[in-house]
């Protein structure tokens, strides 16, 4: 006869139930998937259910609610879906209608109001009989609804321009590979946060000559008719840093480690305000790091509005407002203005420097100009040299102060929204801001250039074309700004 063997029964002698589950039970997570099933203890004398009166009803299930799963209908309640659907915008008859400031004719009873003299409504019958007074009423009339057209086109033609905004892509001067390993990478926020101080320099060497500035070029107005002249029979050098003889020999001095030009190093600090793609290239020999610009590229043309609303279209080469045409007619210019504004003649001062112009060969004729190469301590035990070019020297008060010129150009008096800046320069603040915002770009460059060289002056001004036909003559008038 089988034997039977009582279970093993857990005894809590703190309380009831069960101390100890088996193994194959412990961690089972539970969710009811159907409302109606009552799943909880067999007997639950833990949780108190609390009456609250004859206001509400009796709940059956508050003694369990702690354990079992309950539809709460009032959160579904508040769940609602988004309208994404686009409303229809209803038809109004004038959408362009005339603001309060525009239909104030007066009120009811008044002077152009709802039954007054001159109403909008009333409008005067051209068959009845004309007074002088119905006369200047409708010509008050025509007046204000020309006035109306011409803002009506205004605002649509604002619209228009909105909506048929041209975005150029711009095409990177450097088509980056898929194999190339990311070293490092900047924000533009990181970028425009930055600040930087001129460090402690000295002078290393220079080269070249310089002539005095002509202070008479300060004095320039609108009214007073000053044409540039060309000088093509002065060259004009961009050297690159590794190929300069006086930067080569003062690296096997080692005199530091980052050698650079005044060029590329206004280029990095005003990067934040470019908007045309250009690149340089950094080589390390040995300890030392070169930066150089890319042979055959455009880093040396100034640009012509390029950070304006309109920049210059790009859709023909061969026209004469393409970037490219007035990137070369601005480097021209700012050449030509740089040997202009200059003393030639007997007894004005003129300095010649031990060195020569490390660029020109014997036969050739280079613009005046100095350059100054100078030495920064960068801290760190990093020193920087850099070639800084100065164009001329400025004598006031008896002491020597060295300055450069920079230029801006017009290209298009007759482009729509432009100012013609021969009427407007001497009598329109807004003229100059136009020009430091349309050549913020330029204007930053030309700063951190300044900067670097070290110079106590630099003169911008303003070309202003007398007409089209001329221009390519570079026959325009000077203003300084």
């Amino acid at each position: 006869m089988a034997s039977y063997e009582t279970p093993r029964v857990d005894v809590n002698a703190n309380g009831w139930g069960p101390t100890v589950l088996p193994e194959q039970f412990l961690n089972v997570p539970y969710a009811p998937f159907n409302k109606g099933d009552k799943l909880g203890k067999a007997a639950d004398f833990v949780s108190n259910y609390a009456p609250r009166g004859s206001r509400y009803a009796r709940d059956p299930s508050g003694v369990n609610a702690e354990f079992q799963y309950k539809h709460d209908s009032k959160e579904d309640a508040t769940f609602q879906l988004v309208d994404t659907s686009k409303g229809t915008r209803p038809k109004t008859e004038d959408r362009l209608r005339p603001t309060w400031n525009q239909q104030r004719f007066g009120g009811r009873g008044g002077r152009g109001g709802r039954g007054g003299r001159g109403s909008y409504g009333d409008k005067p019958d051209p068959n009845g009989p004309t007074t002088s007074s119905a006369q200047l009423r409708m010509k008050g009339m025509q007046k204000q609804n020309k006035r109306w057209d011409r803002l009506s086109n205004a605002r649509r033609a604002l619209t228009f321009r909105r909506r048929d905004e041209v975005h150029v892509d711009r095409v990177a001067s450097v088509m980056v590979q898929a194999s190339w390993n990311l070293v490092d990478q900047f924000e533009m926020q990181q970028l425009t946060k930055l600040q930087a101080n001129i460090p402690k320099s000295e002078d290393l060497k220079w080269c070249g000559e310089l002539r005095e500035f002509d202070a008479s070029f300060d004095r320039i107005t609108s009214r007073s008719n000053t044409r540039v002249h060309r000088y093509d029979d002065r060259d004009f050098y961009y050297v690159t840093t590794t190929d300069d003889p006086i930067i080569e020999d003062l690296a096997q001095q080692g005199e530091a480690t980052v050698f650079a030009t005044d060029a590329i190093l206004a280029h990095l600090m005003a990067c934040t305000r470019s908007v045309f793609p250009w690149d340089i290239v950094a080589q390390r020999v040995n300890n030392m790091v070169f930066f150089d610009k890319r042979d055959e590229s455009n880093f040396d043309l100034l640009t012509v509005n390029e950070n304006a609303s309109d920049p210059p279209n790009q859709e023909d080469p061969e026209h004469m407002n393409h970037p490219d045409r007035l990137s070369l007619e601005a480097t021209m210019i700012n050449q030509n203005l740089s040997q202009q504004v200059l003393k030639t003649a007997n007894g004005a001062f003129y300095k010649k420097f031990d060195e020569p112009n490390p660029f020109a060969s014997e036969d050739a004729k280079p613009a005046s100009g100095a350059y100054r190469y100078r030495k920064f301590d960068l801290g760190g035990g990093l020193n920087l040299v850099a070639r800084c070019e100065v164009q001329g020297v400025a004598l006031k008060k008896g002491k020597q102060q060295y300055v450069s010129t920079f230029a801006l150009n017009e290209y298009d008096p007759k482009f729509p929204g432009s100012i013609e800046w021969r009427k407007k320069i001497d009598s329109q603040v807004r003229l100059r801001r136009f020009c430091r915002n349309v050549y913020a770009w330029c204007i930053f460059v030309c700063m951190w250039v300044a900067m670097c060289a070290g110079l106590d002056e630099c003169s911008h001004c303003i070309y202003a074309i007398p007409t089209l036909l001329v221009r390519k003559k570079h026959g325009m008038k000077v203003c300084y700004m």
